[in-house]
């Protein structure tokens, strides 16, 4: 069974912190960092205040799933009342679930209506730009997957390189890679998880 850690906010803002000093002292210095929607972007957040030389956009990407827990607030109050070891075998669950759906079922899954990338205005980026595309998670890898593709869209020609906090199946084969993970093979409960308390 897969273990399940719980980040608090103070966690966070460090865990960000090494992501971010994981691609610089891989060589790389992004022009752009650019957060999926909303954990993405949050940890985004975190980068900036690490070091608020940094400029961002955002992209927005949701699975079914995440549209779905969104909706049921009521479901939410419950499952945070049920005790650690409840909430961390629910977690692990849901992520078998998900490991099961077929590779062309998760694949479309990601393909929904995103709204593009958002930059803020006065952001110019170039085709020889570095792009750093930062989310909370990355399971199957078809939300990075088609974020990727919506930024190469909106910045043709740019390097695309990529970051998670977690990579809860690293040993997947995917349609795209993640090149700097600070946490593989777990599951992280994050401040904005339906069931963090």
């Amino acid at each position: 069974m897969k273990k399940v850690r719980t980040l608090t906010p103070p966690m966070l803002a460090d865990a960000s912190e090494q992501l971010l000093k994981q691609v610089k002292q891989a060589g790389y210095s992004p022009d752009l960092v650019v957060g999926i929607a909303s954990g993405g972007s949050l940890v985004v957040d975190e980068m900036v205040r690490s070091d608020p030389a940094l400029r961002r956009a955002d992209v927005s990407l949701h699975r079914p799933t995440t549209k779905l827990k969104r909706r049921t607030r009521t479901l939410g109050a419950l499952v945070r009342r049920l005790p650690l070891p409840f909430r961390d075998r629910l977690r692990v669950l849901e992520d078998s679930i998900l490991a099961l759906a077929p590779r062309r079922r998760r694949r479309s899954a990601a393909d929904g209506a995103g709204r593009g990338v958002v930059v803020d205005p006065g952001i110019e980026i170039g085709p020889a730009s570095t792009i750093l595309l930062v989310d909370d998670a990355v399971d199957s890898g078809g939300t990075l997957a088609r974020a990727s593709a919506l930024v190469s869209k909106s910045v043709p020609g740019a390097t695309i390189v990529t970051a998670t906090l977690v990579d809860t199946r690293p040993n997947e084969d995917r349609d795209i890679s993640v090149d700097f993970c600070w946490e593989s093979g777990l599951l992280v409960r994050f401040p904005w998880s339906l069931d963090y308390r």
